[in-house]
């Protein structure tokens, strides 16, 4: 089975935490990043088949972020804004995102989106 590699982004160290714990024991290779100047410069160094990116970030913010990922020089095709606030009046695709997850969220729902990223990498 391909590991699918995936970039985590959110300021709250305990956020990040939660991911890195529902995912253990799967075919997913996460990596962490606590800020936006953090997930680019990682995301400028490799590839990442998908993101999760919380929408309310320290500076850029996650819509801005969401572009930048996908224009790169490893451009993540398949990007999930992870947010405690829906969006208003804006689709997640006109936002620059594939999926929306709502915090909380459970191992259950986390692995039916990475699994629908898997299956359909490329942006709608």
């Amino acid at each position: 089975m391909k590991t699918l590699s995936v970039l985590s982004v959110d300021d709250n160290a305990l956020s990040l935490r939660l991911v890195q714990r529902m995912l253990a024991g799967t075919h997913m290779m996460v990596d962490d990043a606590t800020s936006p100047s953090e997930a680019i410069a990682k995301s400028n160094g490799q590839h990442y088949d998908c993101a999760l990116v919380d929408i309310t970030l320290p500076g850029i913010g996650g819509v801005e972020l969401a572009h930048t990922l996908r224009t790169g020089p490893f451009p993540i095709r398949y990007l999930i804004a992870c947010t405690a606030h829906p969006f208003f009046g804006q689709t997640p695709d006109a936002a620059g995102f594939n999926r929306v997850l709502l915090k909380p969220f459970n191992r259950a729902a986390l692995l039916a989106e990475l699994l629908t990223a898997k299956k359909d990498p490329a942006r709608p």
